[in-house]
């Protein structure tokens, strides 16, 4: 009888736990989620008058993301260049269907004929198969939008990826990044890691659309800036410089005039940056001037009439990457080429610095960005500790320095050396460097795009999405 009481006993806690038991697992599964799988803002806080005084405040990011990314299968290259057929997807997928089919033919439909597209239209088919992909439950990553004011609301599946939907994402990237004279494999590692390119992505900081455009960047669009002898925001300078252009791209952007006018930067006024129809031609268009506002401020580098120009001098000259003409901007300031070659680095690669600083820009701030690397370059130079190219290197830095060897001797090396860092940052890689002391943003933000750029290649083949050299010299 005795013996009877204690089974019982025995069985009324075991199957009294499973319940706690399942429900811990289930939330050590979304704790492990939420660490693992992070998306990253832009955001920065900027007042300025000019390019030597502008201050800013960044905030951080924070990750509030559900979703999944897709699994490792064999098939899975296949799996992620395929369109979806909306008779699969199910009613629940279909919820930007309706809206899409207000977006003007012009963008709506496949081209024929797009000599302007340097990309093909798998970068951003896979970017969406790729980013937070939730066909089964809804997710916090994406929202909706049934008019283009007010707040969005939370909680979708991902949006259907027919043909219908990925093309006006494909024209509108095209045809803003020929337009606004920014190369198209730049920024596509990037927004696969904060966006995936879909338009109703949404960031825990309300970060908008395939841009994830936050109030600030808005602001930075709308703010006003000193152009020659005219005050002007930079959305009405280059409007206006796009005018003057001659390229096909700039003038199907412009066609659009009811998408290319000031919107409102109010945190509760998201939808215009995430609604269709308007959007994605409109996020992307105001995501390629804020890329030109840092771009400016940050290098010196400004559009007009369609191209690239630099100061040299008391004259604006044209521009590209293999211009030999001294950066201006907030590069030149914090004198990073000559801190460069002071600290070891004899004619270093500037175009590399530029397109390190700029990405940085869109996360930690447009100027921290250049405040890092220039307290980074002080620091070994007081040290007389010189850098080298692979010291830049986000591709190839995969922090071996913070991962336990089993040698006994290699172990004590190593822990001797990651001391070192951990008190003096400055003497681990620019890629450990930032992981260590970025306070704005995201730490190690670049070597999280520099992973997208990796998978990327992986997946589609080298430089297919993706610019040569990326996020390294």
């Amino acid at each position: 009888m005795f013996l009877g009481i204690i089974k019982k006993i025995y069985r009324g806690l075991w199957y009294g736990k499973i319940p706690i038991l399942i429900l811990c697992f289930s939330l050590f599964s979304v704790w492990n989620y939420y660490s693992k799988h992070q998306i990253y803002t832009q955001e920065n806080s900027i007042e300025f008058s000019s390019i030597d005084t502008a201050k800013e405040v960044p905030k951080n990011s924070a990750e509030l993301y559900v979703g999944s990314y897709l699994g490792s299968s064999p098939n899975q290259e296949a799996l992620t260049l395929s369109f979806e057929d909306q008779n699969v997807c199910g009613k629940d997928r279909l919820y930007l269907e309706p809206d899409i089919d207000d977006i003007g033919e012009i963008f709506r439909n496949r081209r024929k004929n797009f000599p302007e597209a340097k990309i093909p239209i798998e970068c951003i088919l896979y970017s969406m198969r790729s980013f937070m992909y939730s066909p089964q439950r809804t997710s916090v990553a994406y929202s909706y939008c049934n008019e283009e004011v007010g707040s969005p609301v939370r909680g979708k599946k991902t949006a259907c990826l027919t043909q219908e939907y990925v093309y006006p994402v494909y024209n509108a990237y095209v045809d803003v990044m020929d337009c606004l004279e920014i190369p198209q494999t730049d920024l596509i590692p990037k927004l696969l890691n904060e966006s995936g390119f879909h338009t109703n992505a949404l960031g825990h900081g309300m970060d908008a659309g395939v841009g994830q455009l936050t109030g600030d960047a808005i602001k930075s669009v709308l703010q006003k800036g000193r152009f020659e002898d005219n005050v002007k925001t930079y959305l009405d300078y280059h409007l206006e410089e796009m005018r003057r252009s001659r390229k096909p791209s700039c003038a199907r952007v412009l066609s659009n005039k009811n998408l290319i006018s000031a919107v409102s930067p109010n945190q509760d006024q998201r939808c215009n940056m995430i609604a269709l129809p308007g959007n994605p031609l409109r996020n992307i268009l105001y995501t390629g001037i804020f890329y030109r506002y840092i771009l400016l401020n940050q290098a010196g580098i400004l559009y007009s009439n369609g191209q690239n120009y630099i100061q040299d001098g008391n004259q604006w000259i044209p521009w590209n990457e293999n211009a030999s003409v001294e950066y201006g901007g907030y590069l030149k300031s914090h004198q990073i080429g000559k801190k460069l070659s002071k600290a070891g680095l004899k004619d270093a690669n500037m175009n590399a610095i530029k397109q390190m600083m700029i990405t940085l820009g869109y996360n930690a701030g447009m100027q921290t960005a250049v405040i890092f690397l220039d307290n980074y370059l002080k620091a070994r130079i007081a040290a007389k500790l010189p850098v080298k190219s692979s010291d830049f290197d986000f591709l190839q830095e995969e922090f071996a320095i913070f991962k336990a060897v089993k040698n006994p001797k290699a172990e004590a090396a190593r822990q001797k050396k990651l001391a070192q860092i951990m008190n003096e940052p400055f003497r681990g890689t620019f890629p450990i460097y930032l992981r260590l002391v970025q306070k704005s943003g995201t730490k190690g933000y670049l070597s999280n795009v520099a992973a997208k750029h990796k998978q990327l290649n992986h997946a589609l083949g080298e430089n297919k999405c993706t610019s040569p050299k990326y996020l390294q010299f």
